[in-house]
C-alpha cells in the first residue's frame, strides 16, 4: 500500500513540473511570435480583475474586431497623465503600454477610436484611442508571476530550476519502476507492489486414533459370576 502511495505521488508530482514547465516554454514561445505580448502589470489600475504583478498574455487585434468590453493593449500618447488607480498617477512616456478596459466606441472621428478605463480608475482615459495606438486584446493573467519575472536573471533559473527537479523527479520514477518489475520477476513481490506471502506449509497428517479397549464384564460380587447385559 505505502509503495503504491509513494508511486502515485511522483506520478503526480512530475505532472504538475512537466505542466509547469511546458507553460513557462510557451509564455517564451508567446513571447516570440509576432504580435503576441507578455507584460507584468506595474500598477493598480485594472485592479480587481488584474492585479499588480501580474503577467499577462495579450494577441494581435484588428481595430475592427474591438468591442465595448475588452480589454485592450495600446501606446500611450507622448506626457499623458495616467491613473494607476491606488498607486496614483504618473507621466507616460511614448514607448508605453497601458492595458485598460473599452468603455465606448468614438464615431464622431476620421476612423475607428476608443475610450477605455482602468477598472480601478474612477474616471475614463482622457484621450481616444486610434487604430494606430492598438497593439493586442488581453488573453489572460496569471497573479504575483509577473512580479517575480521582473527581477534580473529570473526567468532563466526560474526555467532551470523547473527543469532540473522535473528531471531529478523523473529519473527517481524510472529508477523505482525498474526495481519493482525486477522484483516481481524474481517473485519478491506481488502485481500491487507488496511482497508476496510466503508458501502455506502442507498440513500434517493427522494419526488414526487408537481402537477403544473393550468394557471388561462386570463381576457380582456376591456371586463371584460375571453378569452380562443381554441385548
Amino acid at each position: 500500500m505505502l509503495t503504491t502511495v509513494r508511486r502515485v505521488g511522483g506520478i503526480v508530482l512530475t505532472v504538475a513540473l512537466v505542466a509547469g514547465l511546458a507553460g513557462i516554454a510557451t509564455l517564451f514561445w508567446l513571447v516570440r511570435q509576432e504580435g503576441w505580448l507578455v507584460q507584468t502589470v506595474a500598477t493598480g489600475s485594472m485592479a480587481p480583475t488584474i492585479p499588480t504583478g501580474s503577467l499577462i498574455v495579450s494577441r494581435p487585434v484588428e481595430p475592427g474586431e474591438v468591442e465595448v468590453g475588452d480589454v485592450i493593449v495600446f501606446t500611450s500618447p507622448t506626457g499623458a497623465t495616467v491613473s494607476g488607480g491606488a498607486d496614483g498617477v504618473f507621466e507616460a512616456t511614448e514607448s508605453m503600454l497601458i492595458t485598460h478596459r473599452v468603455v465606448r466606441v468614438v464615431t464622431d472621428g476620421p476612423g475607428p477610436a476608443f475610450r477605455t478605463r482602468g477598472d480601478g480608475n474612477a474616471d475614463e482615459d482622457p484621450w481616444d484611442v486610434t487604430a494606430s495606438m492598438i497593439r493586442a486584446r488581453y488573453v489572460a493573467h496569471v497573479p504575483w508571476v509577473g512580479g517575480a519575472l521582473t527581477f534580473p536573471g529570473t526567468r532563466r533559473w526560474l526555467f532551470l530550476t523547473v527543469a532540473a527537479v522535473g528531471a531529478t523527479v523523473l529519473v527517481l520514477e524510472v529508477r523505482s519502476l525498474g526495481e519493482q518489475l525486477r522484483a516481481r520477476r524474481s517473485g519478491r513481490e506481488t502485481p500491487d507492489g507488496g511482497p508476496a506471502d510466503a508458501p502455506a506449509e502442507p498440513d500434517e497428517p493427522a494419526e488414526p486414533d487408537e481402537p477403544a479397549e473393550p468394557d471388561e464384564p462386570a463381576v457380582d460380587a456376591r456371586s463371584g459370576t460375571s453378569s452380562v447385559d443381554a441385548t
